[in-house]
């Protein structure tokens, strides 16, 4: 009986641990919280717009991660944050490649009636892309993915 307690203290042990371990890191969860958009800013190693909208975000990793922002802007804020990534500004063009990673992009791609499209890849373990929906003359949405490790 007292062997039988002991492994059940010992599996009840590894549980809670193992629980722990996934809790502190984030590691499957939302490591950059939409309430706080300075905790993408600052995962993603770029400066949001003084002004910006309806933003989310969601950052998760394991060997590698991802931080992933969605967010409304004047045009005029485009240029900017785009400075603050590794795209280059000149480089945008109006069309997607086959494979966008930009998870928040495949729920409205469908009612974008014109676009912009870059990415940067500074190394194997960083990579950038962005789309701006450019379908609204005074709002642009931005849709914006670091992919890292």
């Amino acid at each position: 009986m007292t062997a039988i307690a002991i492994v059940a203290i010992g599996y009840l042990g590894l549980v809670f641990l193992l629980v722990k371990a996934f809790e502190g890191p984030n590691m499957f969860s939302n490591g950059c919280d939409p309430q706080t958009p300075q905790s993408f800013a600052s995962m993603a190693r770029v400066t949001l717009p003084d002004e910006f909208s309806d933003f989310d975000s969601y950052c998760w990793g394991m060997h590698g991660w991802s931080a992933e922002a969605r967010f409304e802007i004047d045009p005029d804020d485009l240029e900017p944050f785009v400075a603050s990534t590794s795209i280059d500004f000149t480089q945008l063009s109006a069309e997607l490649p086959q494979r966008v990673n930009a998870s928040y992009f495949h729920q409205s791609k469908g009612m974008m009636k014109s676009f912009l499209y870059g990415f940067a890849e500074s190394s194997m373990d960083w990579y950038e892309e962005i789309v701006v929906d450019t379908s609204r003359p005074d709002r642009w949405v931005v849709y914006f993915v670091v992919l890292a490790g």
